[in-house]
C-alpha cells in the first residue's frame, strides 16, 4: 500500500536527476565525494590532533620542566661551588679570623645568588678554649649583615646541616627549614665538611654553607603559565612540599602523607618515583578538583628535589574542540555553497591564482626582482598579490640585514681569534726552548677552555744559570681574565728582573693586583727560581696546586710548603719562601685545577689521585714533553665528550 507511492516519488526524483544539465550532475558528484571526505578527513583529523596534541603538550611539559630545571641547576650548581672554594682554601691556608671574616664577606657580597654563608667550627678547632665559633653573612633588605652563630640559642651543632656532613663526611643539600636564630628565613643549606690535617690523618674540623632563599624559587615556579588552572610544584628528596599554589601543603605535607590521608595509590606511587629521582608523563585526579589532568615530573640537577608540572585536559582539548565544531558547520556551509563556488571562480581564480604561483616560486628561487601580476580580479587574490610584494620587500630586506649581521658575527669572531693569538703570543710555545743546553728539559701547555682563557705559563732565565717559571690561575674565564691573566705575566717579568726572592717578587706583584681590584679578581700562582748549578730551586706558593717532583729514582713528592692566599685579595699579604734541591733526573710538574676538576658525562672530577698515580706510573723516566702528552691523553680518555668547563695548564722541568 505504502510501497507504490514511495516508489513513484523515487522514480520521480531520479527521473530530475535524469533531466538535470551536467553541470547539476558534477555538482552533485563533487557534493557527495567532498562530503563523505571531508566528515572522513575531520574525524581522522580529531583523532590524530587530539594524539599529537597529547604528545605536544607532553614534549611542551618537558620542555618547560627542562628549562625551569635548568635555570635552577644553574642557581645550585653555582651556589655548590662557593662553599667548595672556601674549604679549599682554608684547608690549604692558615688564615686568621679577621681575614676568614673579610672573605666570607666578600663571598656573600659578590655571588648575587647566594643569601648567606657560614663557616661553623668543631669546639677549638679555630680558637682555643672556644667552643662555638661560625661566623655568618647574610643578605636582608638594609643590606648584607654578620652574625656569629656560635650561642647556646642556636646551638648549630644539633642542625642537620652541620650534623649530616659531620657524621657521613658528605657535602648534601638540607631540606627546606625555617632557620629561626639565623637569617629567619626559609631556605636550604649546602654544606662541606672541613678537615685539619694532624699529620697521621685527617680530623673534621667544621662545615662551610651556603644558603638559598626559597623566596625566589617560589616566585620562578609560581611564574609558569599552564593554560587557566595548571601549575608547578616542587618536593624535596624526602617529598615534602616545597612550593605548590595550595598553601595550606607546602611546607606541611609529604606527597606520601598526602596519598595516605586521601588514600590514593597512584598518588602513592608518583611519591615513590619523584622521590627516586624518576621521569613520568602520567594521567591524573588532582586533590582539590575532580577535573582530570596530566602531570609530568623530572628531577632537578645538582639536588635530590623533583618538579611537577600538571595541566587539565579539559583545557588541553578545549580549543581542539572548538575547532572540532567550528571545521563541521564550515564543512556544511561550505558543501551548500560548493556548487556554486566551483561554478563561478574556477574561470576567475585558477589563471591568476597559477600565475601568482609561478611567481612566487621565482621569488623562492632568489629572484627578489621579479613583478607581480596586476591583474588579479578579486579581493582575496589582489591581498595575496599585495601579500607577496611585502614578502618579496621583506626577503629582500632580510638577506641584506643577514649580509651585515653575518659580517659583523666574522668581525666579531676575528677579534676574539686575535685576542686567543695575543694571549698565546704572550707564554712562550716553540719546544724544546733550550736546545743548546744540556742541564736543563722544559716543556709545557695551555688549553683555553674557550677562545680565552686565565691560565698561564712563563719560563725565562734571570742570569745564564738561572732559569725562573710560574703557572698561575685568575679566578675567571673569557676576556675579563685573560686581560688579568696578560697584567700578571707583565708584572711577573718586570718584578723579577729587579728582585731576587720569590716571596718577595709575589709580594709586590699582590700589592699591584690589589689595587683597585673591584671585581674580586684573584690569581693562583707558583713561582720558582731554579739554580742550574747548584740545583737549588726556591719557590713561592700563591694559594696554587701543590706542585709534584717524580724523583729519579720513580718516588713521588708533593711540595707543600709556604702556601698562602692567592694573588689581588688582600693589599699587605705576606709571603713566604721555600727551598728545595733537583737532583739529576728529578723532573717538577706544576699544574692547573683545570686538570684536577676535569669533569666526565657523568659529574665526577679528574682528582688529584689519580692524577699521582698516573704520574708515577706512566711519567717515570719520561722527557717533559711525553709527560705532559701522558697526563693530557689521559685527561681526555677521562672526560670523554664532556665539555670542557675550566683552562688547562701544565709545566715540566727536568733537571740532567
Amino acid at each position: 500500500m505504502f510501497c507504490n507511492p514511495l516508489k513513484t516519488s523515487l522514480l520521480k526524483i531520479a527521473k530530475v536527476f535524469t533531466n538535470r544539465g551536467l553541470a547539476f550532475k558534477f555538482s552533485i558528484y563533487i557534493l557527495t565525494v567532498v562530503s563523505l571526505l571531508f566528515f572522513l578527513t575531520l574525524f581522522y583529523n580529531y583523532q590524530v590532533s587530539k594524539k599529537l596534541l597529547l604528545n605536544e603538550s607532553r614534549q611542551v611539559a618537558m620542555h618547560l620542566t627542562n628549562t625551569t630545571i635548568t635555570k635552577i641547576g644553574e642557581v645550585l650548581k653555582s651556589i655548590q661551588k662557593i662553599p667548595l672554594r672556601l674549604v679549599y682554601i682554608i684547608e690549604k691556608t692558615d688564615v686568621e679570623e679577621e681575614e676568614l671574616i673579610k672573605m666570607l664577606n666578600a663571598v656573600v657580597k659578590n655571588n648575587d645568588e647566594l643569601f648567606g654563608s657560614c663557616i661553623a667550627f668543631e669546639p677549638n678547632s679555630f680558637v682555643n678554649d672556644q667552643e662555638q665559633f661560625a661566623p655568618y653573612f647574610y643578605r636582608t633588605e638594609e643590606g648584607i649583615k654578620y652574625k656569629e652563630l656560635g650561642h647556646t640559642d642556636y646551638n648549630y651543632f644539633n642542625w642537620d646541616w652541620y650534623k649530616i656532613p659531620k657524621e657521613q663526611g658528605i657535602s648534601i643539600w638540607s631540606e627546606p627549614y625555617l632557620d629561626e636564630g639565623g637569617g629567619d628565613v626559609i631556605m636550604a643549606t649546602y654544606s662541606i665538611p672541613f678537615y685539619a690535617d694532624t699529620g697521621s690523618n685527617r680530623k673534621f674540623a667544621g662545615v662551610v654553607t651556603a644558603d638559598m632563599s626559597l623566596t625566589w624559587l617560589e616566585t620562578l615556579i609560581d611564574s609558569i603559565k599552564i593554560y587557566e588552572s595548571g601549575y608547578a610544584f616542587i618536593v624535596s628528596n624526602n617529598g615534602t612540599i616545597i612550593t605548590h599554589p595550595q598553601d595550606q601543603i607546602t611546607m606541611t605535607e609529604t606527597m606520601s602523607s598526602l596519598a595516605q590521608k586521601y588514600q590514593r595509590s597512584d598518588l602513592e606511587l608518583i611519591a615513590k618515583e619523584m622521590m627516586m629521582g624518576k621521569s613520568n608523563f602520567l594521567e591524573y585526579q588532582p586533590l582539590f578538583n575532580d577535573e582530570p589532568c596530566r602531570i609530568y615530573y623530572a628531577p632537578l640537577r645538582n639536588s635530590n628535589w623533583s618538579m611537577a608540572l600538571v595541566f587539565p585536559e579539559k583545557e588541553l582539548f578545549e580549543d581542539l574542540n572548538e575547532l572540532f565544531w567550528e571545521m563541521l558547520l564550515i564543512g556544511f556551509l561550505g558543501i551548500i555553497v560548493l556548487i556554486v563556488v566551483i561554478i563561478l571562480i574556477s574561470r576567475s581564480i585558477i589563471h591568476p591564482l597559477t600565475e601568482l604561483s609561478l611567481t612566487a616560486t621565482k621569488i623562492g628561487r632568489g629572484n627578489f626582482d621579479v613583478e607581480i601580476p596586476d591583474s588579479l580580479n578579486t579581493r582575496e587574490l589582489l591581498i595575496l598579490g599585495n601579500s607577496l610584494k611585502r614578502m618579496q620587500h621583506e626577503l629582500k630586506e632580510y638577506v641584506i640585514n643577514l649580509k651585515e649581521t653575518t659580517a659583523a658575527n666574522e668581525k666579531i669572531e676575528s677579534e676574539l681569534n686575535i685576542a686567543h693569538d695575543i694571549q698565546l703570543g704572550m707564554i712562550p710555545k716553540i719546544f724544546p726552548p733550550f736546545p743548546n743546553r744540556i742541564d736543563v728539559d722544559l716543556h709545557a701547555i695551555l688549553n683555553p677552555a674557550r677562545q680565552v682563557g686565565g691560565d698561564f705559563y712563563d719560563f725565562f732565565f734571570l742570569e745564564d744559570d738561572v732559569l725562573c717559571f710560574a703557572v698561575g690561575d685568575v679566578s675567571d674565564k673569557g676576556v675579563p681574565a685573560s686581560l688579568m691573566m696578560a697584567i700578571t705575566i707583565t708584572l711577573l717579568r718586570a718584578k723579577a728582573k729587579t728582585i731576587d726572592d720569590p716571596s718577595d717578587i709575589v709580594f709586590s706583584m699582590n700589592q699591584d693586583l690589589s689595587e683597585e681590584n673591584e671585581n674580586m679578581m684573584f690569581v693562583t700562582m707558583f713561582l720558582g727560581i731554579l739554580d742550574l748549578k747548584t740545583r737549588e730551586m726556591k719557590f713561592c706558593n700563591a694559594g696554587h696546586n701543590y706542585p709534584y717532583v717524580l724523583k729519579y729514582n720513580g718516588n713521588l713528592i708533593t711540595i707543600e710548603e709556604t702556601h698562602g692566599t692567592p694573588l689581588g685579595i688582600y693589599y699587605d699579604q705576606k709571603y713566604q719562601s721555600g727551598k728545595t734541591t733537583l737532583e739529576e733526573g728529578d723532573n717538577l710538574i706544576v699544574y692547573t685545577d683545570g686538570v684536577s676538576e676535569a669533569m666526565n658525562m657523568g659529574g665526577e672530577p679528574y682528582g688529584e689521585n689519580r692524577l699521582e698515580k698516573l704520574i708515577e706510573v706512566k711519567c717515570n723516566n719520561r722527557t717533559p714533553a711525553e709527560s705532559i702528552e701522558q697526563i693530557m691523553n689521559d685527561v681526555e680518555v677521562f672526560t670523554g665528550n664532556a665539555e670542557q668547563s675550566d683552562d688547562i695548564t701544565l709545566l715540566s722541568v727536568l733537571v740532567k
